[in-house]
């Protein structure tokens, strides 16, 4: 004797494949951010550190305020790469948003745009570090500089990073699924907007405080 074995209608498996495929994506949307502010939260505790030892610096030395190296700084340099970073964040959100509507090509200019942004920002911080060794501004000149030279090499790292970051966003781009594209662009984004905040932490404490 044969027995039929009893089959669910097709269009209830169907329709439990499409309401998982959603949850399995947020699943995966959250694992990816939740992965990204701890590697953020590493980061930002070893920026804290080097602030805090910075502080430290500047709270002994106050009687010696400013040092000799900060009066050689071309203050209008810092400033500008100030402008430029800010500028970057603002074209990357843009960016974002863009890919959220769904138009990527118009997403991908401005990526591009934030990488030129981004490059120019580490040939202005190229720039500083050698009219500050031209005037003999070095690693041992004293200790302000040696903090100059290790929290803006350390932030700069970083920016690369971001350059890295910022070519595999705009190749996502090129023709990609804009629903698989809005993770990515959320995290970079937000990667990007953090290195921007700790520039202008930087530029606070070094040359303001």
């Amino acid at each position: 004797m044969t027995y039929a074995v009893p089959m669910p209608p097709t269009n209830t498996v169907a329709s439990q494949s499409t309401h998982e495929e959603p949850v399995q994506h947020t699943v995966d949307s959250g694992t990816k951010f939740v992965g990204l502010v701890m590697f953020l939260g590493s980061w930002t505790v070893m920026f804290a550190a080097l602030f805090f030892s910075f502080a430290t610096f500047r709270v002994h030395a106050d009687s010696a305020w400013p040092p000799a190296a900060l009066m050689d700084v071309p203050l209008w340099m810092p400033s500008l790469s100030t402008f430029i970073i800010l500028l970057s964040s603002v074209t990357l959100e843009w960016a974002r948003r863009r890919t959220l509507s769904g138009d990527l090509p118009g997403a991908r200019q401005r990526v591009k745009l934030t990488f030129v942004l981004a490059v120019a920002f580490v040939a202005m911080q190229t720039w500083l570090w050698q009219v500050m060794w031209a005037k003999g501004v070095t690693l041992n000149s004293e200790q302000f500089a040696g903090y100059f030279y290790v929290l803006t090499v350390f932030h700069a790292m970083h920016i690369l990073v971001g350059l890295g970051l910022l070519t595999y966003f705009s190749r996502l781009l090129t023709g990609g699924d804009p629903a698989s594209v809005r993770v990515p662009a959320r995290l970079i984004t937000l990667f990007w907007h953090f290195v921007g905040v700790v520039w202008g932490l930087l530029f606070v404490l070094l040359f303001f405080s």
